[in-house]
């Protein structure tokens, strides 16, 4: 009775992909497949399931009907006369799970816009606690955790959402999560010793890289919005920003691999000298 129930929730938080994998009508490599052939033929997964015949339309509308917790409307319910969503009220859009897509889209850019805010913010407190000489090793540690938690947040919402795709961002999210736990650990260590350590210039640039990464997911979230309105013709683009998404973030994990050993041979160094 346990499992089942946590097989039920696991289940609640699939996504449409996964949904199918576990329901035994696709595999995990018919997934990727369809995954990859989504951005060549500029649609959603679902299309590209469907078109590739991995997938039966009727399952599709099923278990994506499950994923977003809506009803699929049969033909037979759909009302003689058209539905104009501007002359409903805005309560009961809301009560029944109806978004119209431009709303949809504004939403989208109101997000992009607070990720530009949020990111020159983290640049800007710097500044600001150095014009006013209030830069504290407390104060350091505590705002490289935020961006941590930060970046690992909007990137798992991408990768749920199908934007960056887990096989190929998996080894470099295990060593990245690995580096920023390690690196986290001996900042707080020193710390405790009184021992302040300043973010290394790769640092930096390993966050600038992750940011524009992360800016990269975000435009890409917005253009396959587009995509629902039929704008094939930007499929192309998707799918270049996605691979170049990929290259940066790659390099951001080299970055921060280079980073890391330094903070681990000043560790080191300062434990020899201390013994």
């Amino acid at each position: 009775m346990v499992s089942q129930e946590l097989n039920a929730q696991n289940v609640n938080t699939m996504s449409l992909g996964e949904r199918l994998v576990f329901a035994g009508l696709l595999s995990d490599r018919d997934l990727e497949r369809a995954r990859l052939a989504k951005r060549e033929m500029g649609c959603m997964l679902g299309q590209a399931l469907v078109r590739l015949g991995l997938v039966a339309e009727p399952n599709v509308l099923k278990y994506l009907s499950e994923e977003l917790g809506l009803p699929v409307a049969e033909k037979a319910v759909y009302p003689e006369a058209p539905i104009i969503i501007e002359g409903l009220r805005d309560q009961f859009l809301l009560n029944n799970d109806v978004v119209p897509l431009s709303s949809t889209q504004r939403r989208m850019w109101f997000a992009q816009a607070l990720f530009i805010v949020a990111v020159l913010s983290d640049f800007l407190d710097g500044y600001v606690a150095r014009k006013f000489d209030a830069v504290s090793a407390l104060g350091k540690v505590l705002d490289a955790s935020v961006d941590k938690l930060f970046f690992f947040c909007l990137l798992f919402f991408f990768v749920f959402n199908d934007i960056f795709s887990l096989t190929f961002i998996g080894l470099f999210l295990i060593l990245h999560i690995i580096r920023d736990i390690a690196v986290t650990a001996i900042r707080c260590n020193l710390l405790k010793k009184g021992i302040a350590v300043n973010v290394l210039s790769t640092g930096q640039i390993k966050t600038a890289f992750q940011f524009v990464f992360l800016f990269l997911g975000m435009l890409i979230s917005l253009l396959e919005l587009q995509l629902t309105q039929g704008m094939i013709s930007i499929g192309d683009w998707i799918e270049k920003l996605t691979t170049l998404a990929y290259y940066i973030y790659g390099f951001s994990i080299i970055l921060s691999l280079v980073s890391g050993y330094s903070y681990l041979k000043f560790f080191y160094i300062h434990h020899g000298n201390k013994v």
